[in-house]
């Protein structure tokens, strides 16, 4: 079992894996997606924790179930969050630090690299994109098809369909569009994790201000790692991702959307040899 620590802000106790123990070491920050917890980071934080000091916040209520305005799960809280936590465990700015990110974790990943660009110095997108990246599909039939939810969560009452009356329903329906093996710690997860269902609200909203916006392009290494059979998010093309990266790889491997959980050994032996992570 992790340590479990918290930090206080803006009325909220942030609560986060706290894995950091040599202060020499550079920083790995890792933001889950949705439905899931800090804790779907397992193996990559046991593969990882020799070489980095790893910080995996929970997004709020997902951990202990307590009440949390949907507003405070809103992108502009979420990413204020990261940074205050990185300003606690770097606070002079002098160390390395590096984001990974699974499906909506890759959004908030992306904003802080924008924000905060001296500090971070290499990005994992696991199965997911930043935003302007996502808004850039708007036009791609087959990615609407994929993410017609998003659609549908837009609505209140769905929302409270899905996180209070059917969660592990479409918990194991999810899942088993992932490809997941049944065997997997996912499916124990309960309805907590649909807390964060209130974050497509906000950055459907988001989105759309990004119409007329300039290209953001980041010049730190990107990895992206994608499963082949993802039923929620195209794998996204090397044309695409040289609009909004310099120096960016794309690995597809056999799986779907959790594709650290359906191809964990390779995914970590990936991340192992990633050459992101010695860039200077």
């Amino acid at each position: 079992m992790y340590c479990i620590d918290s930090k206080f802000r803006n009325g909220k106790d942030i609560y986060f894996i706290n894995e950091c123990y040599d202060e020499d070491r550079d920083i790995l920050l890792m933001v889950h997606g949705f439905p899931d917890d800090a804790f779907g980071f397992t193996a990559q934080i046991e593969s990882l924790k020799d070489r980095f000091n790893i910080i995996a916040p929970c997004m709020h209520s997902v951990l202990n179930g307590e009440e949390t305005s949907s507003e405070r799960i809103a992108p502009r809280e979420l990413i204020h969050d990261i940074l205050f936590l990185l300003k606690e465990v770097n606070p002079n700015g002098d160390r390395r630090v590096f984001l990974m990110g699974h499906d909506l974790g890759c959004f908030t990943c992306t904003a802080i690299a924008q924000i905060s660009p001296h500090q971070i110095k290499g990005i994992v997108h696991i199965n997911g994109l930043g935003l302007q990246q996502f808004y850039n599909r708007k036009f791609s039939l087959k990615q609407w098809m994929k993410s017609s939810y998003v659609l549908f969560a837009q609505f209140n009452v769905v929302r409270v369909i899905v996180s209070k009356f059917f969660p592990n329903q479409f918990l194991n329906i999810i899942y088993k569009l992932s490809y997941v093996g049944k065997e997997n710690d996912l499916y124990k997860k309960d309805k907590r994790v649909f807390s964060s269902i209130y974050v497509y609200k906000y950055l459907f909203k988001k989105t759309l201000g990004l119409i007329g916006s300039p290209t953001v392009k980041l010049s730190v290494p990107t990895l992206f790692l994608w499963g082949n059979k993802d039923n929620f998010l195209e794998i996204p093309t090397l044309d695409e991702v040289d609009k909004f990266y310099d120096s960016a790889e794309v690995r597809v491997l056999p799986g779907g959307h959790w594709i650290h959980h359906c191809a964990t050994d390779k995914v970590n032996r990936i991340l192992s040899n990633w050459k992101g992570f010695s860039y200077e």
